[in-house]
């Protein structure tokens, strides 16, 4: 049957009433009233709520629908993102009111397109339009927002079984296209729509085609049925199963690179969100807990938030749909969609619908269908547009106050600016500094050489910050609440449920120190400002100046603290080189400079053949300027002091044959973080394999097989006991720990907290707090200082004892009997362990005298437990090293 959007109302009266007031109602009569399918009977209603209103709306015919494109309706099916592309760029050759952009791509090459909608005359002047709206953003700037149009960016579906948001898009985008009438014409005039149908395309598509290979002709909608459980690891995350909602801040998926670019560019007035929820829900839009909401977010914004909710509200009273805000759900973590752009000026919305999980599903209010969630995200849609357009002015005005305060935040703040660096690793340094320009912050090289103590466990350790590994990011700048974000140290909380993680400090989290400065430092420490490829070009410059080096009949030794010596040193055991690593302390004169190598120095032997040894020596070169690797060309074996080349102290090291357990059970943005660590950052070639398939293939073809959290199915751990001590190395990180408990050789003792061990303390607690008080024993995610042993292998490449760890688990490890088998361990301090973030009281019982690290011998092989996740998002760049040493020493 033809689509008909724009004629009167046909349904009667009753039914109107029944269909739009009761939506579970509604969705029954979707399943078994052809008429009556989203296209239809939802442009119908808002026509008629124009008409009460005095307002006509029609549609323009030679725009396409999606059904006459498509061949389906939407809800039919789930659009599979070539589909997706295809409709609305049929939309943006058919209407002069839509521009089309390719802003990215996916790992997959998925296309990331975007699309902006406003009227035609915008449309000719967006560039100019752009400039202004950017000029709201200069605290100096007298630019008056009387005329300037709203920007909306309005994004769909960042987790990709969450699809509802994605195929609403599409008939928003057709509403936006082919709507005529006084209200439209008026919000197109008045405001700039950038339109992220997927935010994560690569998702979006493989749960597509999960649930259509499973859709049945009759509405099924059994819960245990194929169609809404899908396999791992799910459509949730990207091609390397990370939850791009969890990566604004950081940046380190393309997706959210290519987005943060536009983001930058436009700088939107309203940012919205849309996701999916339980079941058994109803429909979520902010603001959430108040109480959880960031300081350092002003309160206009929330204020901003809240009346924007009553549009939402309005429209879905219209049709009938039950909703809720201030619950659950809340505004911490500055790494989220709906978040960050709280901390740029603009107001950030959350959407959470109750998901179908394919076309289908049985819940506690009735039969949810992906029509209805399509419909409520419609909805809350075009609310959004009237919201930004009806508060237009006053949406600009707090984007303009936004930056005109920047200076009274700095003023009120304790911290002026940072003093970021002081480790002698290029490529971590410098990618933080690229996030930093990715957010738009600037920075500064450091002007004189600035020393700083920091405590250790047998004294104190003064860190050197020079103009070769720091700079200086004052506050007073345009960003200056965010870098306070980003570089903020937290222990205090209004509340101590956190809905994300409660700490992220960005310095720790590569591994760098930070000294906060007075406005005085700031003065006297600021140099000039610098890009984030400064460093690197700088010590390439040097490098080629210097001509260090040169061709070596005994080999070269590599500094394994850069971030990408594991890269360099996996390739030269592919190239089946001679390299070792060394267990002992030793020294060189080089040209009259006496030079000290840690433990952890890598030494490639030059092989006797010529040809190979002149492609060793340019592998060397071209890695040593790509990643500012120190690599020093020796002319004799013989050191000045400590061991020599030849000695046995020197490990010889095997090219790393990695099995990654996947499967259902295992955590998969875990299995993920680590795929995407050793895949992409370094070339590793590693094999993901299901744990119900281990039993029946040869292990021994690997060296080393890492299990991520969880507790993966069918798979009996014992499995690997003859393997680990023929040789093998065991990882396991967080909770498979515990999954590995009751084996003979991968037992370890968990911490209790001292009440645990105590049933004389009972006592009364009121039933309305058990949530909260649940919650408030949650480990979300806080950062801990640890003290490393630097002589164990584990600890190779680290400078300092003292290390930051993420922890986002409950596992807390009891000390080994074996006093050698602790590499790193927590400070005895429970207080003065947590840097940053909440810990409730009885993990901070748990804490005390607590291990992160275990890492014993088992026959000729070795089991690794790691309490924290080294491999933290991406981001975590600090620990990475201890991980991969785990896989490369003995």
């Amino acid at each position: 049957m033809k689509l008909k959007l724009y004629p009167i109302l046909s349904f009667t009266l009753p039914f109107v009433f029944l269909l739009f007031i009761n939506p579970v109602f509604a969705q029954k009569k979707i399943e078994n009233t052809q008429n009556s399918k989203i296209e239809t009977y939802y442009f119908q209603t808002l026509q008629k709520k124009y008409s009460k209103e005095g307002k006509k709306l029609n549609f323009n015919p030679a725009i396409s629908t999606p059904e006459k494109v498509l061949g389906f309706e939407i809800g039919d099916w789930h659009i599979s993102h070539d589909k997706l592309l295809f409709y609305l760029h049929t939309l943006a050759q058919q209407s002069n009111r839509i521009s089309i952009d390719t802003i990215g791509f996916t790992h997959e090459q998925r296309p990331l397109i975007q699309l902006i909608i406003t009227n035609p005359t915008n449309q000719s002047n967006l560039e100019e339009i752009r400039k202004k709206h950017l000029e709201l953003t200069n605290s100096s700037s007298t630019i008056s927002t009387e005329n300037l149009p709203v920007v909306v960016w309005q994004g769909y579906s960042i987790h990709g079984n969450e699809a509802s948001g994605s195929n609403a898009a599409l008939l928003y985008a057709y509403y936006l296209a082919a709507a005529e009438g006084e209200e439209i014409e008026n919000q197109l005039k008045n405001a700039v729509i950038i339109l992220d149908p997927s935010f994560n395309p690569d998702g979006l598509n493989r749960f597509a085609s999960w649930v259509n290979m499973h859709k049945s002709k009759s509405q099924v909608s059994d819960p245990n049925r194929r169609e809404t459980n899908e396999p791992f690891p799910m459509g949730r995350t990207n091609h390397y199963w990370f939850d791009l909602n969890r990566d604004w801040l950081p940046v380190q998926q393309p997706e959210s690179k290519a987005r943060l670019k536009r983001f930058h560019e436009w700088k939107p007035n309203i940012l919205t969100d849309h996701h999916e929820m339980g079941t058994n829900s109803s429909f979520f839009f902010q603001p959430g807990v108040p109480q959880r909401t960031n300081p350092i977010t002003p309160q206009k914004n929330q204020e901003l938030t809240a009346k924007i909710g009553t549009f939402h509200a309005k429209f879905l009273d219209n049709i009938g749909s039950l909703y809720y805000s201030e619950q659950d759900f809340d505004d911490f973590y500055y790494g989220k969609g709906s978040t960050y752009p709280d901390v740029n000026g603009s107001v950030g919305i959350l959407f959470e619908q109750a998901s179908a999980r394919g076309h289908a599903q049985d819940s506690e209010n009735g039969v949810i269908t992906f029509d209805f969630a399509i419909r409520n995200h419609l909805t809350t849609s075009l609310s959004t547009l009237e919201a930004a357009v009806n508060l237009r002015k006053e949406l600009l005005d707090y984007q303009q106050n936004f930056y005109k305060t920047t200076a009274d935040f700095v003023k009120n703040s304790t911290e002026k600016g940072y003093l970021i660096g002081g480790k002698n690793d290029i490529p971590r340094f410098e990618e933080l500094l690229r996030i930093l320009e990715t957010h738009q912050i600037d920075f500064y090289l450091l002007n004189k050489d600035e020393k700083n103590e920091i405590k250790e466990n047998q004294g104190k350790n003064v860190v050197t910050f020079s103009n070769k590994n720091s700079v200086v990011i004052p506050i007073n700048q345009t960003q200056g609440r965010l870098i306070k974000a980003l570089f903020d140290t937290p222990k205090v909380f209004k509340d101590s449920i956190f809905y994300d993680i409660s700490a992220w400090t960005f310095s720790y989290s590569f591994g760098l120190e930070q000294k906060i400065l007075s406005q005085s430092d700031v003065s006297s420490l600021k140099g000039e400002k610098v890009n984030a490829t400064y460093f690197s070009e700088l010590f390439a410059k040097e490098f080629n100046q210097n001509n260090q080096l040169q061709k070596s009949e005994i080999g070269y030794l590599i500094d394994w603290k850069n971030y990408y010596a594991p890269k360099l040193v996996n390739q030269l055991l592919e190239n089946g080189l001679n390299v070792k690593v060394n267990e002992l302390p030793f020294s060189y004169m080089i040209n009259d400079k006496k030079i000290d190598f840690a433990r952890g120095t890598i030494f490639v032997k030059t092989p006797e053949n010529e040809e190979d040894a002149a492609y060793l020596l340019e592998m060397l070169k071209e890695a040593s300027t790509e990643y500012s690797i120190q690599i020093t060309s020796l002319e004799t074996g013989l050191t000045d002091t400590g061991i020599d080349l030849g000695s046995p102290s020197f490990q010889t090291l095997k090219l790393p044959s990695v099995l990654v357990v996947v499967g259902e059970g295992v955590n998969s943005n875990e299995a993920g973080e680590i795929w995407h660590l050793l895949d992409a950052r370094y070339g590793m070639k590693i094999s993901l394999i299901e744990a119900s398939e281990l039993s029946s293939i040869d292990l021994h073809d690997y060296t080393t097989i890492i299990l991520p959290s969880g507790y993966p199915q069918n798979f009996n751990p014992n499995t690997l006991s003859s393997w680990t001590e023929n040789g093998g190395t065991l990882i396991a990180i967080g909770s498979s720990i515990n999954f590995l408990k009751g084996t003979s050789y991968f037992n370890l003792n968990q911490k209790q907290s001292s009440n645990q061990n105590n049933t004389e303390q009972k006592k009364r607690l009121m039933y309305e707090k058990r949530d909260n008080d649940r919650g408030a024993n949650y480990v979300g995610g806080l950062i801990l200082e640890g003290q490393l042993d630097l002589s164990n292998s584990i600890a190779f490449g680290y400078e300092s004892e003292t290390i930051r760890i993420f922890k986002d688990n409950s596992v807390f490890l009891d000390y080994s009997d074996n006093p050698y088998e602790m590499p790193l361990v927590y400070l005895p301090n429970a207080e003065k362990v947590i840097v940053s973030g909440y810990l409730s009281k009885s993990n901070k019982e748990k804490l005390q005298n607590s291990v992160s690290i275990i890492s014993k011998t088992i026959g000729q092989g070795k089991f690794v437990a790691f309490a924290d996740n080294p491999n933290f998002r991406a981001f975590w760049y600090g620990t990475n090293h201890l991980f991969i040493n785990a896989i490369f020493f003995r």
